[in-house]
């Protein structure tokens, strides 16, 4: 896997602002997925999401895999692939049809695990195939499972578009917010032997910036007649996620490290790959889901 070169490096020196690229690049994805879920609000579909679901689990195991590959493992890469697509598929018709998802989702895991199992007895090298099995299934958990699972189940709550645009701005935008005030006011460090580069004042700060965010789009939908939660309500969502991004993105930071990469890929250029995108929310989707269903939503 390609390394990606960092702003200190003697390569970069001379190089475009890196800050501003990213932040541009970071504008186009926003609004790549935007025009995704604007089609569902303006014509009251839940295609976009699908696609978007569709998208991130597919090219996100590519990139799990990729890095599991660069750290010794050799994952079922195109075979998990396909799972992946196709469990999301059957979360899909579920809900369409109104189906319970528990035997389904449980059938269908089963068929997948033993078929995992079955396919690395032919393909692994003897002693490394609890490694190798390992790195397959772990994908699946962490992209498909964490990542689009309840992602998707959160649209198809009620008020669901609107906690799923909560999510998805307070954990970017908690990020963008932490990056810019970690890197200009960052002195303490938080996890230097994960990430050397975040830090507590950027961390508080990203929290706070997600609070502040999630009440104003509560607001802001509020205005369109969109009711979604009372403010206090968008304010603990908006911890929920600042919070558990923090944990999301030290986690996605764990696997790069051990990998010896610096983005999952270069697919966004200056951005990194989908699951640098995605890491944010990965971990906040599930916490954010549950407080849903607590809620009474």
């Amino acid at each position: 896997m390609e390394h990606s070169k960092t702003a200190e490096s003697p390569e970069a020196q001379g190089a475009p602002d890196i800050v501003g690229l990213r932040a541009r690049s970071a504008v186009l994805v926003a609004l790549g997925a935007l025009s995704l879920f604007a089609a569902d609000f303006w014509f009251g579909t839940d295609i976009g999401c699908h696609v978007a679901a569709v998208f991130f689990v597919a090219a996100g195991l590519a990139e799990f895999y990729g890095m599991c590959r660069a750290n010794g493992a050799k994952p079922l890469k195109w075979f998990g692939i396909a799972c992946a697509v196709c469990l999301v598929i059957v979360q899909i018709a579920c809900i369409k049809r109104d189906v319970t998802l528990t035997r389904p989702l449980a059938a269908a895991a089963l068929a997948v695990m033993l078929t995992i199992l079955i396919a690395h007895m032919s393909t692994s090298r003897g002693s490394n195939y609890l490694t190798d099995v390992a790195a397959t299934v772990l994908g699946l958990l962490y992209v498909w499972f964490l990542g689009v699972f309840f992602i998707v189940g959160i649209r198809h709550l009620s008020g669901g578009f609107a906690a799923l645009m909560i999510l998805l701005f307070c954990a970017k935008g908690g990020d963008s917010i932490a990056y810019g005030v970690g890197r200009k006011y960052g002195k303490t460090k938080m996890i230097p032997r994960i990430s050397p580069k975040k830090s507590w004042e950027g961390g508080l700060a990203g929290v706070a910036g997600s609070v502040a965010i999630a009440v104003f789009l509560n607001w802001f939908f509020a205005r369109w007649g969109y009711t979604f939660a009372e403010a206090w309500w968008a304010a603990v969502l908006g911890l929920a996620i600042g919070v558990s991004s923090i944990v999301g993105d030290l986690i996605e930071s764990c696997f790069k490290r051990s990998a010896g990469v610096k983005d999952s890929s270069l697919l966004f250029r200056w951005y990194g790959g989908v699951l640098d995108v995605g890491d944010s929310f990965i971990v906040s989707s599930p916490i954010v889901y549950f407080l849903l269903v607590c809620h009474g939503s």
